[in-house]
């Protein structure tokens, strides 16, 4: 699901996870596609890898999923 504060929802999810949890987000690449949201309202994998960092994670894992996509997998 689409969120329309990322930084804030990231936020909640420190807040709300065990000491111990897991994140997992799946964004579209921020390049032109047939499928996925509109081009502004993507983030690139940069950016995103820093907002979770920024809410107090750890990234364990930054990897393309398919050519339009991509997933970061981060720690408590």
């Amino acid at each position: 699901q689409e969120a329309q504060s990322p930084a804030s929802l990231l936020k909640e999810a420190q807040r709300s996870l065990r000491s111990s949890g897991w994140l997992t987000v799946i964004e579209w690449h921020r390049k032109k596609s047939a499928q996925g949201p509109p081009l502004k309202q993507r983030i690139k994998d940069t950016g995103m890898v820093e907002m979770v960092e920024k809410a107090g994670f750890r990234v364990a894992l930054k990897r393309d999923l398919n050519s339009t996509q991509y997933v970061v997998v981060a720690r408590k």
